[in-house]
């Protein structure tokens, strides 16, 4: 029993765990689905794969007065879970613009509301996350999101969301990255007032 929790708790190899995903939809609801994970230990294994140095990230003092300028709600949606993202947010020196204010697609509440492992692009996860923050369907179009993944974008694009596209450039090799489901491109967030004006006007154009 133990050499089996032992194996339990290991990290999949890469390449097991882009086959789960591309089974299953997730690596961690393969993991679940295939009998390699108990129920009982996901949230320890999400704590354990989210537990990495976050050394390279530094204070934004204009980041902070971006976001900060914002006259409407705003929240964070993520796929990490919420610990995570506020270790991020507090090193970026911005935790405070969002408390109570993190939506995480990972978290237990998302699978309990959703009855499922969900990936960030899953269309539930959109729809949990508009309950969450109290807009109907009918008014989805006054959401704008930011991400840098065209897969989380064809979504939001999808269930009727203005999109933002956050970085031209593919991390790993440097391509240039198209989205068709962007409204706006933009190379860095801190870019967003002169692509998106309307988001930071007393009233919104749309």
């Amino acid at each position: 029993e133990a050499r089996a929790c032992r194996v339990q708790h290991r990290q999949p190899k890469p390449a097991k765990a882009y086959e789960l995903f591309k089974e299953h939809g997730t690596a961690l609801r393969g993991l679940v689905k295939e009998n390699l994970m108990a129920e009982s230990q996901v949230d320890e294994f999400l704590a354990k794969v989210h537990d990495v140095p976050l050394d390279d990230i530094q204070p934004d003092p204009e980041l902070r007065e971006l976001i900060a300028s914002v006259p409407y709600p705003f929240w964070v949606f993520t796929a990490s879970i919420e610990e995570h993202a506020v270790k991020c947010l507090e090193k970026l020196g911005i935790l405070d613009l969002f408390e109570g204010r993190i939506i995480s697609a990972s978290s237990r509440d998302m699978v309990n509301r959703c009855g499922d492992y969900v990936t960030k692009h899953d269309r539930r996860c959109f729809e949990v996350a508009m309950a969450a923050v109290g807009v109907p369907p009918e008014q989805a179009h006054r959401c704008v999101f930011f991400d840098d993944s065209t897969r989380n974008l064809k979504t939001a694009k999808e269930i009727g969301w203005r999109t933002v596209l956050v970085g031209l450039h593919a991390r790993d090799t440097g391509e240039r990255i198209t989205c068709a489901d962007a409204d706006v491109s933009i190379d860095r967030i801190h870019e967003a007032r002169e692509a998106i004006p309307e988001v930071f006007a007393q009233q919104p154009a749309y």
